[in-house]
């Protein structure tokens, strides 16, 4: 009863949200609703994206499914604080897991008439190898084995960039990627520090230590720094995909289309001069995204 009153609060009290509640149960056979919270909310009125941001801030522990005529997903709140995604296309046949059936939830679920049950519980049937995504929304944790007393935010120890020596130069490389360009946006009038942070916290569901409230990384004067422990690897993908939406913002914004160009030929001079140590911390794969797009 306490989730449900939580979750009716938040929806008739956010402008995003209106509640559609209608009981009633899957039919018999179908799925194991433990403890349904919702059930035929509306995908018409609901937005699934900020409901999963509002859930993992209450530590929900549960299931959030999404039923179309020709789609259905899943979305997993572990009690370990993960999220395990999963969307089957009944059209295609395909099943798709891990982030991108995330992303494709996000998108799907703006359809209308689609139906969304909020379920709480154990999620322990679930198998453990079923929607699991590495990449995908790893809280932060308080000891991971070879680290000793350091402080965890997400993922594990690297298996190809060693914390000790490697770490100093992975943010030296990884704030001077992101300086090449804030360069080219200081020309105009774009405060580059807030379309930083403004990415970070639309990528803070997928990466919680990008959340701007939590303070673990931040961009300042051309400085990358990170308080606590972030697996390098997870942090070098966080640090793309946080570049990939300011450039797209660039491009989609026909005064800023010069500064788009310029900044896309700033990092292509930066990765040729970098090659040897974009190749060795895995940021060659980042950059080709970046300037590929």
């Amino acid at each position: 009863m306490q989730w449900k009153q939580m979750l009716i609060k938040y929806l008739v009290s956010s402008k995003q949200l209106i509640i559609v509640y209608s009981p009633g149960r899957y039919r018999s056979g179908q799925r194991n609703m433990r403890d349904p919270i919702h059930e035929n909310l509306s995908t018409s009125f609901v937005n699934i994206e900020a409901l999963v941001k509002y859930l993992r801030r209450l530590q929900f522990v549960g299931k959030v499914r999404i039923e179309l005529s020709s789609y259905e997903a899943e979305i997993v709140f572990t009690a370990g604080h993960r999220l395990r995604a999963r969307d089957l296309d009944h059209i295609t046949g395909r099943e798709t897991r891990g982030m991108r059936a995330l992303e494709q939830i996000f998108t799907r679920s703006q359809e209308p008439c689609g139906r969304i049950d909020v379920i709480s519980g154990s999620t322990g049937d679930v198998q453990r190898d079923v929607f699991i995504d590495e990449t995908i929304v790893i809280n932060a944790r308080n000891s991971v084995t070879g680290l000793g007393d350091r402080r965890v935010i997400s993922g594990r120890a690297s298996s190809t960039i060693k914390l000790s020596g490697d770490w100093p130069i992975l943010l030296q490389l990884l704030s001077e990627l992101i300086a090449a360009i804030d360069d080219e946006t200081a020309k105009v009038p774009l405060d580059f520090e807030s379309a930083f942070k403004g990415a970070c916290r639309r990528l803070s569901l997928q990466y919680p230590f990008l959340d701007p409230a939590s303070d673990v990384v931040k961009y300042v004067s051309g400085h990358l720094t990170v308080k606590g422990y972030v697996d390098p690897e997870l942090l070098t993908v966080a640090m793309g995909e946080v570049l990939y939406c300011i450039l797209a913002r660039l491009r989609r914004v026909p005064r800023l289309s010069s500064v788009f160009h310029a900044s896309r030929r700033s990092v292509i001079s930066l990765a040729l001069a970098r090659k040897k140590e974009y190749d060795r911390f895995l940021i060659t794969k980042q950059v080709e995204r970046l300037i590929g797009g």
